[in-house]
């Protein structure tokens, strides 16, 4: 008995058939639990089942293992191009119909911007200008070279900004990503040394 949980884009960085997408689709937020089946349907129309290889929450990052081999084809995450505020970007998403497009173009708006998110981690993000569906998060940023530049991730409501009301999606740096991928490919489980604490009122 199989229940829907969510649609997202990615895309193959890896001929072996490793892809990334976003992680947030695969989870059950109610109990944490990993979605175990589901299908990609790739650019040519086929669809091949996948599993999770590896995750990370915090980044919102999963990395998918085709379960067939093939000859992907692959985006080059090694390059880390510069990312200019107003410059021209291209989200790829996949179809969810024949209707829908397979890119949405935008400007960036800036990167690293504390004014806009305060000192937190969304200081990292790509900050762009552009409409996204549901399901294209995953998918790739690239610029009009065809380079990839991030991960497009999230929406972030504006309610204090002079600019309120127009859409603003956010990407994480591909060369954030390029950091850790590599850690994620020798270490894809949370089988790892941890530290925590609690806590507890006390009554004198």
């Amino acid at each position: 008995d199989y229940r829907k949980h969510g649609e997202s884009s990615g895309f193959f960085f890896d001929r072996a058939g490793l892809l990334f997408t976003v992680y947030s689709p695969y989870v059950e937020f109610g109990t944490r639990t990993l979605c175990e089946k589901f299908d990609i349907e790739l650019y040519d129309g086929r669809v091949r089942n996948a599993s999770i290889f590896a995750i990370d929450p915090v980044l919102n990052i999963a990395i998918l293992k085709m379960t067939e081999e093939s000859d992907y084809p692959i985006l080059d995450i090694s390059l880390k191009p510069e990312i200019n505020s107003g410059e021209v970007v291209c989200a790829v998403a996949g179809r969810k119909s024949k209707k829908e497009p397979v890119g949405f173009t935008g400007r960036v708006k800036a990167q690293n911007k504390t004014s806009a998110y305060g000192n937190g981690f969304n200081d990292l993000l790509i900050n762009t200008y552009m409409e996204l569906p549901a399901y294209a998060f995953g998918g790739p940023l690239v610029n009009n070279k065809a380079e990839v530049l991030g991960i497009n991730m999230i929406v972030v409501d504006r309610d204090s900004s002079e600019e309120k009301g127009s859409p603003e999606e956010h990407a994480v740096p591909i060369s954030t990503i390029s950091t850790i991928y590599k850690v994620l490919l020798a270490n894809p489980t949370f089988d790892r040394k941890w530290l925590g604490f609690s806590i507890r009122y006390l009554s004198v």
